[in-house]
């Protein structure tokens, strides 16, 4: 991820600032090197946290670990969880593809749908709900925030909300760490 990540921003030659709208996701963004512009990104772990509002916020959910997220975006996205199964049970048959879901998921006891407010919430949950049936998951929604999102489009960005990495510069691990 961090070498395309890198290879978008070679490729940006008119931009005085670039602002990424995404977390670390596992430290991908770890060694991204600026061009001639600036580059802003939020100071979260991942986009779960980025919809939730912060990694503190997140902490507060229970069994956060064990939690598949969902939002609209995400559920109608080409290789979406629906789509996944589908294609499993194509070319698996409904045993296999079972046991491939049941492993795939082993570690999650629960889908949560991120209500942010930016979709209708109530056209979604019942493929949501099918899909918590389906892969034997909880069904949970929880509250989001699009104010990280908001933030990073009107700026300003504070430094305890935004990492600001001036032309020409290297993103090291260092500055990935969280409040």
């Amino acid at each position: 991820m961090r070498n395309n990540i890198q290879d978008k921003l070679n490729s940006l030659h008119k931009y005085n600032r670039v602002l990424l709208a995404f977390g670390y996701c596992g430290n991908s963004v770890a060694g991204l090197v600026t061009g001639s512009f600036e580059l802003i990104l939020p100071k979260v772990d991942d986009c779960v946290s980025l919809l939730l509002g912060s990694f503190q916020k997140r902490k507060k959910i229970p069994n956060d670990k064990h939690s598949v997220y969902l939002t609209e975006g995400w559920l109608n996205h080409e290789s979406n969880m629906e789509n996944e199964y589908e294609y499993l049970l194509k070319k698996y048959g409904e045993a296999r593809a079972r046991r491939i879901i049941d492993a795939m998921y082993a570690h999650h006891d629960q889908l949560s749908v991120i209500d942010t407010g930016a979709y209708n919430l109530d056209s979604i949950l019942w493929r949501t709900e099918k899909l918590a049936e389906k892969f034997r998951l909880k069904h949970l929604v929880v509250p989001g925030t699009t104010e990280y999102i908001d933030k990073l489009l009107l700026g300003p960005w504070p430094a305890n909300m935004f990492i600001t990495l001036a032309p020409h510069s290297e993103l090291s691990s260092d500055k990935l760490i969280l409040p």
